[in-house]
């Protein structure tokens, strides 16, 4: 065979090998795919062999082959609704393993799951292209779309609008440092106007940016206080005045930035606290010792003193002398005068020559004193009671011209003068407790031993050197020394812990109730096994441990009837008092409300009679009542609306549809 014809047998044979090969029919195809081969072949082949003999064999071979293959597979992609939220992936469903994720549904913000499909941050709940922290973002209000870093801000209207942690062209309180605000000027006592209306403050700013007070909380150091709400904006070296009251007609004729409430400006010592996430100024004055205590003019600092470590000092303070408005005397908005340069009273002394009191014509360095007037007219700073200047104030100064005299000073034993003004002539107080023996100390080693010493009743020391000692017992009692006179026996809800009684002492000495029985007329009884003393004229309540009350002693063991019931006092034999009450008929009967018995009937025979007993307005813990104190008078209750609640538990005793339960 020519090599010619050779070739062209190979190439058939591959290719009617590669049309007979089997399909694999374990395969399933998985798309569906329609392929469409055809193929056409056609071999032409001319072999021509010459040989050296003389036959001459020519061979021609023509092969024309079509092959067409036609495969068609179908199949089937899922398009369902995978997750049952009714929608799939054709409608829009960008999470089909997700129920709550499909196209309109409520977007759970910061999460970083796209429940709404909408192809948006879920850091970036204001759509304005930043996303919130939370995210890793830096919008700092995710709510508004005005703000994020980079956006126009607002000057003064205290919002940051671009997120560089202030208001443009202001600084907020919270980055204030103390000494960044000043309190200048304080109108605490107004002659031209009452001082409900005429009292006010100010406060400078001592910087080079403007201030936004928004958020400024102003108090003193009790329980007054307020905080300012909207912006207020204090610019560089300029003045915010806070009043009282805004009206310029009625406040004495001042312009007030800012109307502050639940605030009073002490008229003697007082404080005034500026504070953002620190304090930023503290102003405590004293009424008159160190600061101003002017009538009728502000406290004004001296100008040259703007900072909060110098307006604590006293003497960088001074009374405004420059009159405004309705007659008063300040510069409420404005720089203030010196304190140091001015003769305000006219007397020939300014401040800076030393006049302590420049309204006063009769004070200055030199003028004649007035003792124990209270006023330092000769400005000396000393103490107006202390005449001899020996330290002592008068009257504990037992002689205030002797300098040689006074509390604690060494006394000579029988001059006849008594140096240490502790009573007596030279007897010396070995225990330092103010008396000698001279002067009637009954045990001069013990310094809680002296006349007028507070009695510890029953340890066997005379602590007060009346030559007793206060060792009361229920034993030398009589009826009639202890009385009940409040009763708690019904407290609103459960009762259990929460019923007590009081125990009023009558008799004029104090008394110890240890082994006192405790009793109703029936099964109910308990003995107090513990000391419990009870001043001359004082209270002790018995109680439970749950109730709002004050009780020396637990009531175990007894059940105080919220219907009728009895309460009985007594000691080995003897009875000190008891009630017996009804439940309402004669006796007053309320929740929540206590017995109790007018303080004007505080006897033994009084408490017997329901009249004298009443509802109490008082309030403590639990209800009303006032356990441990004296009383209120009974008044007479009123059912004016006859809704069978009586005053005072009735809140609206006009209206018979009001009344508790």
């Amino acid at each position: 065979m020519s090599r010619s014809n050779l070739l062209a047998f190979i190439a058939l044979s591959s290719l009617i090998i590669a049309c007979n090969k089997p399909d694999d029919t374990s395969i399933t195809p998985a798309d569906t795919d329609t392929d469409t081969d055809t193929d056409t072949d056609t071999d032409t082949d001319t072999d021509t062999d010459t040989d050296t003999d003389t036959d001459t064999d020519t061979d021609t071979d023509t092969d024309t082959d079509t092959d067409t293959d036609t495969d068609t597979d179908t199949d089937t992609e899922p398009t369902g609704d995978l997750d049952g939220d009714g929608f799939t992936i054709d409608d829009g469903d960008c999470d089909d393993a997700n129920p709550d994720a499909y196209p309109g549904a409520p977007e759970v913000w910061y999460d970083g799951v796209d429940q709404d499909c909408g192809a948006d941050s879920d850091y970036d709940q204001d759509a304005d292209g930043y996303d919130d922290a939370s995210g890793g973002g830096a919008d700092c209000d995710d709510l508004d779309a005005a703000t994020y870093p980079g956006a126009a801000d607002v000057d003064g209207d205290g919002v940051d609008n671009d997120c560089d942690g202030r208001d443009a062209g202001s600084v907020p309180v919270d980055l204030l440092l103390p000494g960044d605000l000043v309190i200048t000027e304080v109108m605490q006592n107004s002659l031209a106007v009452d001082d409900s209306v005429g009292e006010w403050f100010e406060i400078y700013n001592p910087g080079l940016v403007a201030v936004n007070l928004d958020g400024l909380s102003v108090s003193d150091l009790g329980a007054d206080r307020f905080v300012v709400s909207g912006a207020l904006i204090v610019e560089p070296m300029s003045y915010a005045v806070f009043a009282v009251n805004g009206d310029p007609a009625l406040n004495g004729g001042v312009t007030a930035d800012y109307v502050f409430a639940d605030m009073a400006l002490g008229n003697g010592d007082d404080e005034l606290v500026l504070s953002g996430a620190v304090d930023i100024d503290v102003l405590v004055w004293d009424g008159g010792p160190a600061f101003p205590d002017p009538n009728g003019a502000t406290m004004s600092l001296e100008p040259t003193a703007t900072d909060a470590a110098s307006n604590d000092v006293g003497a960088n303070w001074c009374s405004g002398y420059t009159a405004f408005g309705a007659g008063d005397y300040g510069t409420p908005g404005v720089a203030n005068p010196s304190c140091f340069d001015v003769d305000a009273d006219a007397d020939g002394v300014t401040v800076a020559e030393g006049d302590c009191d420049d309204f006063d014509p009769a004070a200055y360095p030199g003028a004649p004193e007035v003792w124990y007037d209270g006023v330092d007219q000769d400005c000396s700073g000393g103490s107006d009671f202390d005449q001899d200047a020996d330290g002592a104030d008068s009257p504990a100064d037992c002689d205030d011209l002797d300098p040689t005299v006074f509390p604690g000073a060494p006394d000579p034993a029988g001059d006849g003068v008594d140096q240490d003004c502790d009573g007596s002539d030279g007897f010396v107080d070995d225990d330092g407790d103010g008396f000698s023996i001279g002067s009637g100390d009954c045990d001069d080693a013990d310094p809680a031993v002296y006349p007028g010493a507070p009695e510890v009743f029953g340890d066997g020391v005379d602590q007060d050197c009346d030559g007793v000692d206060d060792t009361p017992t229920l034993a030398t009692a009589s009826p009639g020394d202890l009385v009940i006179t409040e009763i708690f026996n019904d407290a609103v809800g459960s009762d259990t812990d929460k019923e007590w009684f009081e125990v009023y002492n009558a008799s004029a000495v104090g008394l110890d109730l240890e082994g006192m029985v405790i009793s109703d007329l029936g099964t109910d009884s308990l003995t107090v096994t513990a000391s419990v003393i009870i001043p001359a004229g004082g209270y002790v309540v018995f109680g439970g441990s749950a109730g709002g009350a004050p009780a020396a002693y637990p009531l175990a063991g007894m059940a105080l009837g919220n219907g009728d019931d009895e309460l009985v006092l007594s000691y080995d034999g003897v009875e000190f008092d008891r009630v017996v009450w009804d439940g309402g008929p004669l006796f007053p009967d309320g929740e929540g409300a206590a017995l109790s018995l007018s303080a004007d009937h505080t006897d033994a025979v009084s408490n017997d009679d329901g009249a004298n007993w009443c509802q109490p307005l008082a309030t403590f813990a639990d209800g009303f009542g006032s356990p441990g104190v004296a009383n209120e008078v009974c008044t007479v209750p009123t059912d004016a609306d006859g809704d069978g609640v009586f005053t005072p538990l009735d809140c609206d005793d006009a209206d018979p549809a009001v009344f508790p339960g």
